[in-house]
């Protein structure tokens, strides 16, 4: 959006497609996502940034077979994140894990925070910072995921990401709700779309 400082606190819905939209992050089979090796990787490097970046808390989010979307919310402070905007708790709709199992065919992609980390983040005393931008956390994540991706793959060098990334800034829990039902229901809606995200 032009004129906002995409440095300071906000919610953000954004969506990473794959280089050429290939469909390398796994498959969807009756109407869920199994991620294949690379696509969790993917997952493992969009856990990385809130683990990495202490104002970053993870949303729900979803890797599909070429992309991912997520919500990401930076918390610093001067942002405009938690004016007009509750923090409510909410139950997991599937239960977010460290470690992913070994079988990927049964790997769902899908994850949602259980509501405390949204909790805490708006209580949280989140010192200033000069952290990343948005853009900037998108790279660090297109960085890190590229790298072990190609180390797996053996292809130093290859692309994985489409050069740029789509945001929309969430504005309230309205839209907020809207887009996690969107995100939810991606791997359902998938095939009928004709690959758009």
């Amino acid at each position: 959006m032009r004129g906002w400082d995409y440095s300071t606190g906000g919610a953000y819905f954004v969506t990473i497609c794959a280089y050429d939209r290939l469909e390398l992050f796994g498959e969807i089979t009756n109407r869920e996502m199994h991620l294949s090796a690379i696509g969790n990787i993917v997952a493992d490097s969009w856990r990385w940034l809130a683990s990495q970046y202490p104002y970053v808390t993870l949303d729900e989010w979803c890797v599909m077979p070429d992309h991912l979307h997520g919500i990401l919310i930076l918390s610093r402070r001067g942002g405009s994140y938690s004016r007009g905007y509750s923090h409510r708790r909410r139950r997991s709709r599937t239960a977010p894990t460290r470690t992913l199992p070994d079988d990927m065919a049964t790997a769902v992609a899908c994850l949602t925070t259980s509501g405390d980390g949204m909790a805490a983040m708006a209580t949280a005393d989140v010192p200033e910072t000069t952290g990343k931008s948005l853009s900037g956390l998108i790279a660090a994540f297109k960085t890190v995921s590229t790298k072990h991706v190609n180390r797996l793959r053996n292809r130093p060098g290859t692309t994985l990401w489409q050069r740029s990334f789509w945001e929309r800034i969430v504005r309230d829990d309205v839209e907020r709700d809207r887009i996690r039902l969107y995100i939810r229901e991606n791997a359902a809606r998938y095939r009928t779309r004709h690959h758009s995200p």
